[in-house]
């Protein structure tokens, strides 16, 4: 029975998305990061600023909704302080936010826009220094540190809707964007990205 509804409940989705007026556009976007440094025990926290960068994909079943998935390569560096001891930590993310637009027709062209949803978060690379000194790849097991990997996101933006173009501004909030802790510390980082991009439309 679960398996029945299961298939009833597909079918009707694909059935809903292939009768509507779908459109798909792909593209580049461009943004800049601000992030806050927290934690527990924490003598010296921060915020620090970063250029991100990347593309996106948007299908826009309907007016009112669009689903959008990203590809956003973000660097992320910070320091903390744990007692006498600094830790100085580079790190470049791959960032892979799924998200869901709720927007407002407004005329032709203009449709703002509310939207949530998760951002999958993968360390490409990363870099670290204790007290200034080493330089060298940042390995997390002779650290003892780890990461989260994921973070819930919402913003608002608006989307200029052109016959061949999506052209669009945002901002969004990042909650928990990134979590390290070794055994005397946790550290949180949170903050905010504001963004822009431009995609073709390659169906409409």
């Amino acid at each position: 029975m679960k398996k029945n509804l299961i298939t009833v409940t597909l079918l009707f989705c694909f059935g809903i998305c292939a009768t509507a007026q779908s459109e798909l556009s792909i593209g580049p976007k461009l943004g800049v990061n601000t992030w806050k440094v927290e934690g527990n025990k924490l003598t010296q926290e921060g915020r620090y600023y970063r250029a991100n960068y990347g593309a996106f994909i948007n299908f826009e079943p309907w007016e009112f909704l669009s689903l959008q998935a990203e590809g956003l390569i973000t660097k992320r560096d910070f320091d903390f302080k744990v007692e006498n001891v600094l830790y100085q930590i580079e790190t470049t993310f791959l960032d892979i936010p799924l998200m869901a637009k709720l927007r407002l027709p407004l005329g032709e062209t203009l449709r703002p826009y509310l939207y949530g949803g998760y951002s999958y978060n993968f360390v490409v690379k990363q870099k670290g220094r204790i007290n200034g000194v080493g330089d060298n790849d940042f390995i997390v097991e002779d650290n003892d540190f780890y990461k989260t990997s994921g973070n819930p996101i919402l913003g608002f933006g608006v989307d200029f809707d052109t016959e061949n173009f999506l052209i669009f501004l945002d901002g969004r909030y990042n909650i928990k964007n990134s979590e390290f802790s070794n055994s005397s510390a946790e550290v949180t980082i949170s903050g905010t990205m504001i963004s822009a991009g431009i995609g073709y439309k390659l169906a409409k």
